[in-house]
Parts: structure tokens; sequence; C-alpha cells
């Protein structure tokens, strides 16, 4: 055995069996501390050759980078596919935890790797401050502080700020590497739309049919009046069909812009945006006037692919065919499909005035009739009424040929109490307007955010060569467009002016009946005059009594509603009625697309347009992806390294362990020392349950000796004190 002492700061080996003279204890000077290292029982070892549970772990270490690698590759492959399918919704999750995970994994990485770099130094040969700066440069903090600590600066210390700024840098990247975007794909497609100018059905004459089919006629028109608001002042009626707004009130309200268009949707905006729109004069936006309760039908003419294992010639509707053509080219999930179009339409205009209010001593129905002014117009005015006090009266000789308008008149009579409570009265009042009846064309455009949600965003004078504008349906010029009138035969031009006889006087006829001709009381107007006061119920306000639905106790003469109102509301039942006469079922139940091919009769124009189909996909931002795989890949390949550094490592992991500090220390009081090849992750293991201490292990001396050291009643450790002075 062999005996080490501590005289005057040197260690003294003696061998077994050898006096020890305590030096310092006999001059009392300091005491003498004495430690046992029993080298002959030591165990040996050889330098260390593979560290196999190092490297494993340090290659399971390194294999996490390619998580990132895989996450790339699949953005990458998946990149233009359909968002909502359950790949790539694991994606998007994928992408939301990467900011997280990535920078664990590079953190464990390079720090693993800057200590592998500090030991492969050590074995070889290296500065303390060099080594001291790499164990320091495990943060990015750190990197950029460390220097300054040990007023060492070097290459070194760009390199090491740069690797650290990868670490944010890579947590961005995972996240911005991948997003969803709107992938759009257009189809030309022709659609097919009722023209308001089509011929009317000479169904609707008494001549040709009986009266079926202007039931039908009528029932379409009555359910138009009686529809919500919602779709009389909507972009689409209750059927479904696209509103046509009114020029004429569109103009009063805003200019047209360079080529003439006039938008129905203008700013709407609140807050900031408000001020920027007005600062730069932006136009207010209206609600607009509709030139009637119902629409325009319309529908694409779709050519549908073939789905595997099913007939598409059985596809009649509408619905399925669209629905196929998203199926065949985009599977189910299609986010949205919108359609966009240009068409050209026209409708009647009227333009009234009220003649001062008229008042009469008869307060019967029995010569309503006759209580209009005499000579309307000409002795050549025909005159059609409900027999229930609305009459119109209209010019039987206008035709294709006239050059001013067609002018009608419009009576209506209802009882009026005047006089006040003392002298009251009841007297008849006759409301008489003038209207010139003109045609106006347009060209709206169609956008429909949906299938099913459309509306005419923009319109204006239609830019082709129509026909006068004096001229109007009632004339019978939608027989001309239809091109029934082919040549100068005799007989065609005698069934062209049968039919332009006809129409006027079977259409005002039809009109003024359209809602019946029931006794609906003296002091109320009928409900098709009602809807000049009340659009939105025109029924319930003509009906009298005191009952939940009935309307007001007494309604006003129609002259006070002034001429503007009148004559958008005239427009509007005028042009409903004559789009239900010319197609009652097209109205109510849309386009029916196969019926116009098989019909001889085509009475539906067409035009181009377009389907939108935006789909929501997984969008691969290229060089955000590709600087990720970079950083991943270089992550893989450190992690390597690092595996290869440690299991080739020689010598003992002494960098990073306190337990290292008790090596060698003649301070240190315990049974076994252990190998100098022990690692020191091993030493603590062996001493977790040794108490150490550092303080002053020479308190008896003058000056204080500061070490890590083992409270031993051989070996005294005292506290450091600030009154006390240390070597």
């Amino acid at each position: 055995m062999a005996e080490s002492t501590r005289q005057h700061g040197e260690i003294v080996t003696h061998h077994q069996g050898e006096e020890v003279h305590d030096w310092d204890a006999e001059n009392k000077k300091q005491p003498a501390i004495t430690t046992t290292a029993v080298t002959d029982d030591r165990e040996t070892r050889t330098a260390n050759h593979i560290h196999v549970g190092d490297a494993i772990v340090d290659v399971l270490i390194a294999l996490t980078p390619l998580y990132f690698v895989g996450f790339c590759v699949a953005v990458y492959h998946r990149n233009g596919t359909l968002a909502n399918s359950w790949t790539n919704q694991a994606i998007f999750q994928m992408g939301k935890l990467n900011p997280t995970i990535f920078p664990i994994i590079f953190v464990l990485i390079i720090s693993k790797f800057i200590k592998a770099i500090a030991n492969w130094k050590l074995e070889k040969g290296a500065t303390v401050g060099h080594i001291q700066h790499l164990l320091g440069s495990r943060t990015l903090v750190s990197a950029i502080f460390t220097p300054f600590k040990l007023r060492r600066f070097s290459p070194l210390v760009p390199l090491l700020i740069i690797v650290w700024t990868a670490n944010p840098l890579g947590g961005q990247l995972s996240l911005r590497a991948v997003s969803s975007a709107a992938n759009i794909t257009t189809i030309d497609t022709p659609y097919i739309y009722l023209s308001p100018l089509a011929a009317i059905d000479l169904r609707a004459l008494p001549d040709f049919s009986g009266d079926i089919y202007n039931r039908a006629i009528e029932g379409a028109f009555n359910t138009a009046l009686m529809s919500p608001a919602t779709s009389k002042n909507g972009t689409q009626d209750i059927f479904g069909n696209v509103q046509i707004p009114m020029l004429e009130h569109l103009s009063l309200h805003q200019s047209p812009d360079s080529d003439g268009w006039y938008y129905t949707s203008q700013r709407n905006f609140t807050g900031p945006l408000a001020a920027l729109a007005h600062a730069v004069d932006l136009p207010e936006r209206i609600q607009p006037l509709y030139v009637s309760i119902t629409g325009i039908p319309f529908k694409p003419r779709l050519s549908a692919p073939p789905a595997e294992g099913s007939n598409t010639t059985q596809l009649s509707d509408y619905d399925s065919k669209l629905q196929a053509v998203k199926h065949a080219l985009f599977g189910e999930d299609v986010v949205r499909t919108s359609l966009q179009f240009s068409m050209e339409s026209s409708y009647m205009f009227s333009n009234c005035t009220f003649q001062p209010l008229s008042f009469t001593g008869d307060v019967s129905y029995d010569n309503v009739t006759d209580a209009r002014k005499d000579n309307f117009f000409n002795s050549t005015t025909g005159v059609v009424n409900n027999t229930r006090g609305f009459s119109i009266a209209y010019d039987s000789e206008h035709s294709i040929n006239s050059t001013l308008p067609r002018s009608i008149g419009v009576e209506s009579w209802i009882a009026q109490d005047v006089g006040g409570v003392e002298a009251a009265r009841t007297v008849g009042t006759i409301s008489e307007a003038t209207c010139e009846i003109t045609t106006s064309y347009v060209e709206a455009q169609v956008f429909c955010i949906t299938d099913t949600n459309c509306s005419v965003a923009a319109i204006r004078e239609s830019k082709l060569p129509n026909r006068p504008k004096e001229q109007t349906a009632l004339d019978g010029i939608s027989y001309l467009g239809a091109g029934l009138l082919t040549d100068s035969g005799e007989d065609n031009l005698a069934q062209f002016l049968g039919y332009a006889n006809n129409t006027a006087p079977v259409f005002f006829r039809n009109f003024v009946r359209s809602t019946g001709i029931e006794d609906h009381g003296m002091m109320q107007l009928g409900p098709l005059e009602s809807y000049f006061y009340d659009p939105e119920s025109p029924f319930k306000a003509s009906i009298s009594g005191e009952g939940a639905s009935s309307g007001s106790a007494s309604q006003r003469p129609l002259a006070d509603i002034g001429n503007d109102v009148f004559s958008y509301r005239l427009t509007q039942l005028l042009n409903t009625y004559w789009l239900t006469s010319v197609e009652p079922f097209t109205i109510i139940n849309g386009v029916d697309i196969q019926g116009i091919d098989n019909a001889d009769f085509l009475k539906l124009s067409e035009t181009a347009g377009k389907i939108y189909v935006d789909k929501t996909v997984l969008r691969c931002h290229t060089t955000f992806m590709a600087l990720l795989l970079v950083i991943s890949l270089s992550l893989f390949i450190v992690g390597l390294i690092t595996a290869y550094l440690d299991a080739t490592r020689k010598g003992p992991d002494v960098l990073d362990q306190f337990v290292n500090s008790l090596r060698h220390n003649p301070y240190v009081h315990v049974d076994k020392m252990g190998n100098t090849m022990e690692d020191g992750q091993d030493m603590a293991r062996r001493l977790r349950n040794t108490v150490v201490q550092m303080g002053d292990v020479q308190p008896d001396s003058e000056v204080g000796y500061v070490a890590i050291a083992t409270p031993h009643q051989n070996q005294p450790v005292q506290r450091l004190d600030h009154g006390r002075h240390y070597v």
C-alpha cells in the first residue's frame, strides 16, 4: 500500500510500512491532509475503442430530422391536391406542430455536436480558451456573449452564430412551407336564358286555347305578387330567376364608367374604409329597383363527361349535370362553383304622369267605367277594365310602323270620405295617369357566387343594333325577333298581323283581371292597384275589415303616390305579366334544356359564359420547402458525425460533468477512487451518495484554501467567510 500526504502544498507518497510525519502539525502551521490511493487495487482499462451505447443513441437522435425531410417530400408531392383530404389535413396539422418540434431537435443535435467537437479537440490538444468557447456556445445567446466573456475572437464566432440562427429560421420555414390556396379552373359554357322579347305563346289568346293556359299565367303572376319582399327586392325572384335592374333608376344615382356600365354593388364601408372611400369620392351603394317581380330564367348548357358506371344521357336535371362535371373534373370535394355570363335583355318601361284627381258623386260600381273622360286618346282607343274600378285605355292603332311611343291611360276608382266629422260624406275619386310605353334594351353581366346565388353585377345600354325604343313587344316585335316572319308571303304576313293586332288587347284585358274581379268594397283597391301602395303584400292590403289578415280600413287614391313611384311599379307589373305570359312554366320550373332541344319553336336565347370551379388546395411554397430540406439534411449529417465522434472517443467524457472536479482531488476521501478511464457519468452514478462541499479546507491557517472536499474528521471544511482571505 502507498500513502500520500500533503506537506507545505506538496504531495509526498510513502510506501506501506513507512512512518508518516505530520510536519505541519508539529509546527502548528497547517493540518496535514491525507488521502489513501490504493493504486495496486484499482481496475485497469485500455483506451476506449467503440462506445456502442452512445453511438446508438446518437444515431437515433440523428434520424429525427428525417421527419422534416419526409414532411417536405409529402408537401411537394401533394402540391395542388384538395386541401380537405385526410392526407392533406394531416400535413396541415404537422405544419402547425413543426415550429414547436424543430427547435427541440435542432438544439439537441447541435449541442451534442459542439460537445463532441470539444471532446475531439481535447484529445487532439487544444487551448483552454478554444474548448471553453465551444462549450459556452451551445445556444444563440451564449454564442454571442461567450467571446466577450473569454475575450477571444476568431472565425469560429460568426460561424457558430450563423449555425444557431438556423434554429428559429427552420421553425418558421416548417410553418410556411405549406398553406392552403384557391385554385380556379375555368370552363367555357354556353348559357340558355328566356328572352323577354320571345313571342308570346298563342295559347294565351282565347282564339287558340281555353282558360287552362291563362290560369297557368295567372297562377305564376299571382304567386310572384304574393312572394316575400326579400325576393321582390332581391337579386333573384322566388323561383331562382335572376332579376334585371332598372337602368332608368340606376342612372339617376350614379354615373357610368368609360364603357357605359352601371354597377349594382357600390361601396358599403364603415370606419377607416368609409373615410378612404369618401376621400376618393367612390359612389354610394344604392338598392336597385328591378324591372319586374319575376326574373330571367337561365341555365348553363353542360356537357357532362361520362362517369364510370353511369350514363350521363340520363342526367336531364341541371344540378345533376353540374355535379357530374364537378365530380369528373375534381372529385366530390369542390369548394365552390361560380358562374359568369353576359346576356342581352329588354323590358318595357312606363313613364307616367297623373292628371289632377277627379271626383264624382257616384259611389257605386254601376257606371264606374263611364266615369272616365271621353275620348281619352282618340276614337280608336281601346278600353279594358276589371269591372271593379280599374281600367286601362290603349291605342289600338299603334304598330311597328309608329314613330311615337305607345300611350296608355290608367284609371283607378275608389270611394273616399271627405268633409270632416260634421260634414262627412263619401265621394268617388278617379286617379288618371297617362303613360308612354317604350322598350329598353340592356346588356347585363350576371355573376353567381354559388350555383344558386346569382345577381346582375353590372348593366348598360345594349350596344347591338336593336329596334327603335318606340316599338314594344305589344306591337309584335317579338314575333319578328323570333324569326317567324321569314318572307313576304300573304299567309305568313296575315299570321303576323293577326298576332300583332291581338297582342295588346288580349294582354291588357288579361292583365287588369289577373288578380280576380271579386268585389273588394268601395273603400278598397284591388290587389293589382294595392301593389302601387304596398308592393310587399298587395293581397293583404286589398282585404277590407278588421281581421288579422286584413289590410288598412281604407286606402288612398293612386294619384297620391306620385309620378315616379307609379311609373316604376307599373313597369314592374307590366313586365312581370309579360314574362309569365311568355312562358309561365319556364318562369316557375326553370329552363328545360332537353325540352328546348326537342322543341320545334325555340323562344330562348343563348350566350357564351364561363363556369369557375374554385377549390381549396394544398400549396407547396418551394423556396421555403427547399431551405427547410437543406437544414434538415444538414442536421441529419451533423447527427451522424456526432455519433461517429462519440463512438470513437478514446478517453473518458470529462466535459459538462461536475463530478470530474473530484478526479485526483486530494481533498476528497472515498473508499474507491475508481479508474482514470471512468466516464464522468459513471463516476457520478458511483458517488451519487457522497457529500461534497466547496469551502475552506485549511480553516485553522492564517490564510484559507478553497477547494471541493468531502467533510471528514481528518478533513475539516469550513464555509467561506467574507472577512477571511484565501489563497
